[in-house]
């Protein structure tokens, strides 16, 4: 075997040729001095390797600067191999390290080749592996190095500075510690790098070097990790779990930033992704032990008489252990600001986050809350604006977890004055979520305060916005489900919650939403819907008509008494006085045109649909009269405005809904008919074809009902007369009904010879349409003309006779006249 003074001497030409100006020749030597060194077919012992690695590695160094790309990458092999072979390589690196320092360590690209300064960086990391607590002289050349290569355009570099910056603090943590804030600059530059295995490395690589090195750079590092929890790709939230998990297990100084590390790790816990997930629990778990043995002396007490799960605890829900309990009571106060701000984070996947581990964290501390609950109800109510389906559900969830764990005399205390306050719907749906979760036997105790801060008229009747309804609606449904043996003695003010969130809703979705929440108080009371309303329709009239509440046409009380008696079916008959009050009380004339509209509108509606509403006790009757004289009569007045002209069409389809039904008895009718004429002919003269329509047939109906006074029946006829000139076909057609309704009724046998003069007028009025262009209109007055001509046949025929030369046709005049001497010769009593 050849001794190292031999192979020395075989290689002096070739080293002396790596000086050659030939780059071949250059790249040749290097290819012998390897072949006689390295890659000798009879390896030389590794004495004799670190002989002649001493001879010729500072020849071999200056190639690592050749400018020919093959020579560096042949030096650089033969350099690593030495170190790798040599049993001794310290001896080495004194004159390696300044060479890697001047490739790798300037801020200036020195080693253009990326390859060449992977490579670099891979022989940096098997000198660590090598020397282990050797390498820490070379500590500053080093640091030098890994502040420019970790910033390396070349990802590979990157990851691979990383992974030799982890390295390193892992094998000298005494020396790294004090060098350990250089790197953190240059890996905080890379952390959002657009490759997730840069990033994943860059993650795992602070770690390392803040586990090992200066546990203070965890201020500075916390807001970037904070930003990488939203990180699209699994592996780097994985590799933040990871870091995290480990700071709270091995971080020497993590007793000082519990409150830094805690929010990361339990944002974690929820994560979309299982395996992200599940690491986050188990460190959880484990750092909660771990804090439990280092502290088992002052948490001796807690271990020894602590339950495995109160009685009263959410369902499916595992309880954190005493460590964890403890940990988050301790640091809950020094980050809930922080989640007060963040939950209204412009960002959507910020607030999901943040009200994620908001309900982690009350998971946690449970009723150690309470001090904190003012911080805590400030959070929720932000996340309960947010519209968001995410941060919705964990609110709730949060406030559900508020019921659990705090009194009902704490909780009370804030959010009652926040829902009086109602300003939006958070309170609301807060509170509806916190009864969900709290203990019956004990909310029981403090309902009267709830309930009447939800039912009083500021609370309940102040937004018109679903989202506030909905929310009042989900608190009365909760309160059900919660207290199913108590809520007979609340039962009106719940009604009154629901039918006032009904009547103020604009959209079908909430007002049947509100429907289901009275199938669930119902179901409470063992009753039915029907019965729920026969019960508490007309208590919640009466506070409606309380005179020191007068309501607007705008105000919300009008839509409340719209939609309760609307929707109350035939509980309306059962609370009949109550709503007779109320029409009488805001239908006088004197009140604002429009409320009295729109109460003319309900009652209208009432009255069409009486049978399954007003009258389904049969006790309709009983307030028609009054009704009719007292409140739609005066109404009928004329007054200018279109609004009032809209009244007054209300009002005569109200009336004759009331004749039509027949609710007036034949006496009562009697004794308003004389007053009611004149305010029916007043309304034939109406620019509403639609009025004048129906006080036709109203006018119709009274006639035909009751016994007038000839007189009276005489003063109308001029009216209906002046209606056949009407623009519209259908009124015309309706005032020869009504004068054949009229005709009829005039006393039999007629006093011609008294009421001739009428007679002749009425004649006259109507031959004149008896040559109407229309058909239709020809027909019906021919009719009135068949029924009237018993009352005075002689005037008629002379009437006839005066015109029948200019009408058009005198078929209809012949007909009558011939009628008229029939009846003569018969001996007709005319």
């Amino acid at each position: 075997m050849s001794s190292a003074s031999e192979v020395l001497k075989s290689l002096a030409r070739p080293l002396n040729t790596l000086g050659a100006e030939n780059k071949v020749q250059r790249r040749k030597a290097l290819e012998h001095i390897r072949a006689e060194t390295i890659a000798r077919n009879i390896p030389l012992e590794k004495d004799q390797l670190q002989a002649i690695g001493l001879e010729l590695h500072r020849k071999v160094l200056v190639c690592l600067s050749d400018e020919s790309e093959k020579c560096r990458e042949l030096s650089l092999d033969i350099l690593k191999d030495l170190i790798v072979m040599c049993p001794n390589p310290l001896v080495l690196l004194p004159a390696f390290m300044p060479m890697f320092v001047d490739r790798l360590g300037q801020v200036e690209l020195v080693e253009e080749s990326e390859e060449i300064r992977l490579s670099l960086v891979q022989t940096l990391c098997v000198i660590i592996d090598l020397a282990q607590q050797g390498v820490a002289q070379f500590l500053n050349d080093y640091i030098k190095v890994l502040q420019q290569t970790i910033k390396d355009g070349f990802a590979e570099v990157k990851k691979e500075s990383c992974k030799c910056a982890s390295k390193l603090a892992k094998t000298i943590p005494a020396y790294f510690h004090q060098h350990s804030e250089n790197l953190i600059n240059p890996l905080l530059t890379q952390i959002s790098h657009q490759h997730s295995k840069v990033r994943v490395a860059v993650i795992a690589c602070l770690g390392d070097v803040i586990r090992f090195g200066n546990n203070k750079s965890v201020e500075d590092v916390i807001s970037h990790f904070a930003q990488r929890i939203f990180d699209p790709i699994p592996a780097v939230r994985l590799a933040l779990t990871n870091v995290m998990g480990d700071w709270m297990l091995n971080l020497p100084d993590r007793y000082s930033f519990w409150h830094r590390m805690i929010p990361l790790l339990l944002s974690a816990v929820d994560d979309s992704h299982i395996e992200v997930a599940n690491a986050a629990v188990d460190f959880w778990r484990r750092a909660g032990r771990q804090f439990e043995e280092e502290n088992e002396q002052e948490l001796k007490d807690k271990l020894d008489f602590s339950v495995e799960s109160p009685a009263w605890y959410p369902e499916g829900v595992e309880r954190p252990c005493i460590g964890c309990r403890v940990l988050i009571y301790r640091n809950f106060g020094k980050f809930i600001h922080g989640i007060q701000n963040d939950i209204g984070d412009w960002g959507v996947e910020t607030r999901i986050k943040t009200a994620s581990l908001l309900y982690q964290c009350l998971l946690n501390v449970e009723d150690s809350v309470t001090q904190f609950l003012a911080k805590v109800f400030s959070a929720l109510q932000k996340g309960a604006l947010d519209e968001d389906k995410q941060v919705k559900k964990y609110i709730a969830a949060c406030a559900e977890m508020i019921g659990y764990f705090v009194n009902p005399e704490s909780w009370c205390k804030i959010l009652l004055p926040v829902v009086k306050a109602g300003q939006n719907h958070a309170g609301l749906i807060i509170l509806a979520n916190i009864i969900r979760g709290s203990q019956p036997d004990i909310l029981k105790h403090y309902l009267e305060d709830v309930v009447s801060t939800c039912a009083s008229d500021d609370v309940c009747r102040c937004y018109q916005q679903s989202s506030y309804l909905l929310g009042l609606q989900s608190f009365v449904a909760e309160l059900c489900r919660n207290q199913v043996a108590d809520v007979e003695v609340y039962k009106q003010e719940l009604f009154d919650i629901v039918i006032t969130s009904m009547a103020l809703s604009i959209d079908a979705e909430t007002r049947k939403h509100g429907y289901h929440c009275l199938e669930i108080l119902s179901q409470c009371l063992m009753c039915e819907v029907a019965d729920l309303y026969s019960q508490c329709t007309s208590k919640l009239l009466e506070r409606l008509s309380d005179k020191n509440k007068l309501m607007s046409s705008s105000s919300s009380e009008f839509l409340l008494f719209e939609g309760l008696v609307l929707s109350a079916g035939a509980s309306v008959g059962v609370a009949l006085p109550e709503v007779m009050h109320m029409f009488k009380l805001y239908l006088e004339p004197d009140k604002e045109p429009e409320l009295r509209l729109k109460f003319l509108t309900v009652l209208c509606k009432l009255v069409l649909t009486a049978g399954e509403t007003l009258n389904s006790q049969g006790q309709l009757s009983l307030h028609s009269m009054s009704l009719a004289k007292d409140v739609l009569m005066p109404n009928l007045i004329w007054k200018a405005g279109r609004t009032n002209e809209a009244t007054r069409t209300s009002t005569i389809t109200a009336l004759w809904a009331i004749l039509e039904g027949e609710f007036i008895s034949k006496h009562d009718l009697r004794v308003i008919a004389e007053e009611m004429v004149p305010c029916l002919t007043s309304m034939l003269d109406e620019d509403s074809t639609t009025a004048r329509i129906i006080a036709t047939k109203a006018l119709g109906r009274l006639i035909s009902t009751t016994s007038l006074d000839p007189d009276e029946l005489h003063k109308v006829i001029p009216d209906l007369i002046k209606r056949l000139d009407d623009r519209e076909n259908s009124v015309r057609l309706k005032v020869t009904e009504t004068l054949i309704e009229l005709s009829n009724a005039l006393p039999n046998p007629y006093n011609s010879g008294l009421y001739r003069a009428h007679c002749e007028n009425m004649y006259e009025g109507l031959l004149i349409h008896l040559d109407d262009p229309d058909l239709e209109i020809q027909d019906a007055v021919f009719e009135v003309l068949k029924a009237s001509l018993r009352l005075c046949p002689d005037s008629l025929r002379d009437s006839i006779n005066s015109v029948k030369h200019r009408h058009r046709t005198p078929t209809y005049c012949n007909s009558l006249l011939e009628e008229i001497d029939q009846r003569a010769i018969v001996g007709d009593q005319y």
